[in-house]
């Protein structure tokens, strides 16, 4: 297993980016060695932060894949109304657009698209009943998460039949980035 030497995280808001840099803090990456680019607060859409930003981030990491061993992680909510295959698609397009190819299953990319929001994931990860439908309440501090990415990220050891969709598909996308 080849662990990144530096992340680059591209998300919507911070309780997605605490929950991101305790996992990858988990998995030995140092601190320093994690960088952030978070939608900023009370500025739209965090949604839309995040496509916008996506080409300039995916052209930053094909510059430096090979002279970094790095790894680009991509957190967007799929929210209310749409599905996780639409945020999908709108990434895509994003890329298309900004005149950059699809983000082959070779490059160190991961698409985290939880099924509403990441409280969902922390929820489910924390032994609650969940549904992908329902909203669930933000958490006072956003470190609240923490046993939840204790619980699953230490070897990402849950298998997937046994996690809800939106989180299943986001544990095969960060095993990527350790291959």
């Amino acid at each position: 297993m080849t662990i990144p030497t530096f992340v680059q995280v591209l998300c919507e808001d911070t309780q997605q980016w605490v929950f991101l840099r305790r996992f990858f803090l988990k998995r030995g990456i140092p601190a320093q060695k994690i960088r952030s680019n978070i939608s900023p607060s009370g500025r739209g859409a965090g949604c839309k932060y995040v496509i916008d930003n996506l080409p300039k981030e995916v052209r930053w990491y094909r510059s430096n894949a090979n002279k970094l061993r790095c790894c680009l992680v991509v957190a967007i909510d799929s929210d209310v109304s749409e599905t996780v295959q639409k945020r999908k698609s709108e990434i895509e397009k994003a890329l298309t657009d900004a005149g950059e190819s699809m983000i082959d299953r070779t490059e160190r990319v991961a698409l985290l698209v939880p099924r509403r929001n990441v409280e969902t994931w922390i929820c489910f990860l924390l032994g609650q009943e969940v549904n992908e439908e329902a909203e669930y309440r933000h958490f006072e501090k956003e470190s609240a998460c923490f046993p939840a990415v204790d619980k699953i990220f230490p070897k990402c050891s849950l298998g997937c039949d046994s996690l809800i969709p939106s989180l299943a598909a986001g544990k095969e996308e960060i095993e990527k980035l350790f291959t």
